[in-house]
């Protein structure tokens, strides 16, 4: 199957609600996140990893 690129990402709601189902105790403890350059996705991991650093991943840049 083809997909066009441009409907590859998942919505933000579904990824907020797929974290938000962990509670904000596990949450807190994540350190790190290696997380693409994606504006959206971003913004909902610092929204709810609040203690946590991200960091670009090489492998999304292009």
């Amino acid at each position: 199957m083809n997909y066009p690129l441009k409907n590859t990402f998942i919505p933000t709601r579904f990824i907020e609600k797929y974290f938000y189902s962990y509670d904000r105790l596990m949450r807190e403890v994540i350190q790190l996140i290696v997380i693409g350059k994606y504006t959206p996705y971003l913004l909902v991991a610092k929204k709810l990893f609040l203690n946590t650093q991200l960091i670009i991943g090489l492998f999304h840049i292009v």
